[in-house]
């Protein structure tokens, strides 16, 4: 849902690591239902995602795990982001299915990104 991409983006941009910065442009992109804007300025060309309207948290702390991923406290629940590996180990509810997808996404060579809110699983990106 809307609301658990906005806090997942929240808490992947307090880590410095490319995938974490890819994970929030597709957020930022998939909220805004608008494909990347083309300006033209001076005859130059520039695509840009336009800025999400911001929402306020409330974050005590958080904790980059290296090769793992990142943690935070938000609104009183711990969100967890980052490789699926993390987020399985940390998890204490994962949905029916949710196995079999990281499995198949996997088994594609896919570059897994999972987060987990409250200790469950909330999305597969």
């Amino acid at each position: 849902c809307e609301a658990d991409l906005r806090v997942i983006g929240h808490v992947e941009s307090m880590a410095n690591h490319p995938i974490a910065n890819a994970v929030g442009t597709f957020i930022r992109q998939e909220l805004s239902n608008s494909p990347l804007i083309t300006q033209t300025s001076s005859g130059q060309s520039v695509s840009y995602i336009p800025p999400v309207i911001k929402s306020v948290f409330n974050v005590v702390g958080h904790t980059v795990t290296g090769g793992k991923g990142v943690a935070a406290e938000v609104n009183g629940e711990l969100v967890r982001v980052g490789s699926a590996a993390y987020i399985e180990e940390t998890c204490k509810y994962m949905p029916d299915g949710a196995q079999a997808a990281l499995q198949a996404m996997g088994e594609q060579g896919r570059t897994i990104v999972a987060a987990s809110i409250g200790g469950s699983l909330v999305a597969l990106l």
